[in-house]
C-alpha cells in the first residue's frame, strides 16, 4: 500500500514538473496517440513552412535578377536613341557603343544560362 502511494506520488510530481499529463503510454494511451498525431502534424506544417520560405527566397532572388535584366534592356534602348542624335561627337558615339556592347554581352550571357 505504501509503495503504491509513493509510486503515485512520484508519478504526480513527474507530471507536475514536466508540465505533461502523459509521461508514459500507460498513463493515457489514447491521449498519447492523439498527442503523437498532433506532433506529427506540427512537424509536417513546419516542413511546409520551410518550403514556402525557401520558395519565397528563390522568387525574391529571381525578381532581383529580372530587375537587373530589365534595367540593362532599358539602357540599351536609351543608348540606341542617344546614338541616333546627329549632334553627338564621334567620342560620344564610341562611348555609347562601348557601353552598348558590354550590356549586350551581359544580356547574351544571361540567355545562355537557362
Amino acid at each position: 500500500m505504501m509503495r503504491a502511494s509513493v509510486r503515485n506520488l512520484n508519478n504526480s510530481v513527474g507530471r507536475l514538473s514536466s508540465g505533461s499529463r502523459i509521461l508514459n503510454p500507460a498513463d493515457d494511451a489514447a491521449g498519447l496517440a492523439v498527442a503523437t498525431k498532433f506532433t506529427s502534424q506540427i512537424h509536417r506544417l513546419d516542413a511546409a513552412r520551410n518550403g514556402v520560405a525557401n520558395t519565397l527566397s528563390f522568387v525574391q532572388t529571381a525578381d532581383g535578377f529580372m530587375q537587373k535584366v530589365d534595367k540593362a534592356l532599358r539602357r540599351l534602348g536609351e543608348l540606341a536613341t542617344l546614338a541616333m542624335d546627329k549632334t553627338k561627337s564621334s567620342s560620344d558615339l564610341a562611348n555609347y557603343n562601348s557601353e552598348f556592347q558590354d550590356l549586350k554581352t551581359f544580356v547574351r550571357d544571361i540567355q545562355g544560362k537557362k
